[in-house]
Order: C-alpha cells, then sequence, then structure tokens
C-alpha cells in the first residue's frame, strides 16, 4: 500500500519490520528489495536479496513464485550494476 502511494520510506520500514518478525518469510524481502530499486539503491537491494538466497530455505509451491520474483529481480540488479560500472554483466546459465 505504501509502496503503490509513493511512500517508499515507510514500505521499506513495514517490510523491515515484517522482516524482522518472520525472518523465513521471503515476500518483505522481495518486496523490501522492490522499493530500493525503485529508488535507485541497487547495492542495498541486492544485499537484501542476498539475505533471503543465503537461508537456503525449501521453495514450496506457495514461495516458489515469490522466489522467482527475487531471482529476476537479482539478475535486473546485477545488469544495473554492471552497466552502472561501465562493464557488460554477468551471463546467467539456465
Amino acid at each position: 500500500l505504501f509502496r503503490s502511494q509513493g511512500k517508499n520510506d515507510e514500505a521499506l520500514r513495514h517490510y523491515e519490520q515484517a522482516i524482522a518478525a518472520n525472518p523465513e518469510l521471503a515476500n518483505p524481502y522481495v518486496g523490501a528489495a522492490t522499493v530500493l530499486d525503485a529508488t535507485q539503491q541497487p547495492d542495498q537491494a541486492v544485499a537484501i536479496l542476498h539475505r533471503l538466497f543465503a537461508m537456503g530455505r525449501l521453495i514450496d509451491t506457495r514461495t516458489q513464485s515469490v522466489y522467482g520474483q527475487g531471482r529476476q529481480l537479482y539478475i535486473k540488479l546485477q545488469q544495473d550494476i554492471a552497466k552502472r560500472h561501465g562493464v557488460g554483466g554477468f551471463c546467467h546459465y539456465h
């Protein structure tokens, strides 16, 4: 809700509170990373996604799409960071 109203700082604060309350839920990590990406903070967004992926939790059918969104955002962020640094990016193998 806050993100759709352009209240990015407030949205980010709520996502961080949700992560603190239940660090095993994937949704707030992806939400926080999305806000950070929208506010031109790709390095911080990548750091949030690293925390999510470092947990190494089994992805079940309920969270599979959230992890998929997180992976796609991570790839985009890495490409954005590479462009900012004037390099071609990294290869993504399927």
